[in-house]
């Protein structure tokens, strides 16, 4: 998967000397940095690629772990409204390592999503949990959906 491929799908504007990209789940233009350029490349390729339906997406929510106040980037959602795929996004001049594993990792305890991605547009890792939710699995490509 190439995330540079939806670079045309990107929606930008320059408003007094400000840099702007538009966000195609929350429906508003977002200042451009550099981990919402990924964001919003992930999300090309959720609805895209795999054909994931923007209903049921959510971006940059708020999470409670562990009494402290956290924000994912991107969760899918099954047809049931359970959570399936949890996407960190990082810039792509942050490393993939086992420390931004972890946050996604940490992320996911009190969401139980099936599938996690992490991804900072030049790699990206794709892992499923198993069933009794005590391991992940590296896998090459997450599912199409099935149904939109």
């Amino acid at each position: 998967m190439e995330l540079l491929d939806f670079q045309e799908k990107l929606e930008t504007k320059t408003v007094d000397g400000k840099s702007f990209i538009f966000c195609i789940i929350r429906k508003k233009w977002l200042v451009l940095q550099p981990e919402e350029i990924v964001r919003q490349l992930y999300l090309h390729f959720l609805t895209n690629s795999l054909g994931y339906s923007q209903h049921k997406i959510s971006v940059e929510r708020g999470l409670k772990i562990n009494g402290v106040m956290r924000r994912f980037d991107i969760l899918v959602y099954d047809s049931s409204i359970s959570p399936l795929i949890l996407v960190e996004c990082k810039s792509m001049f942050v490393d993939i390592n086992q420390s931004t594993m972890q946050q996604v990792g940490q992320y996911n305890l009190p969401l139980k999503a099936q599938y996690l991605v992490l991804t900072n547009g030049r790699k990206t890792v794709n892992c499923e949990i198993n069933n009794d939710k005590t391991f992940y699995e590296f896998i090459s490509r997450l599912p199409k959906n099935k149904k939109k």
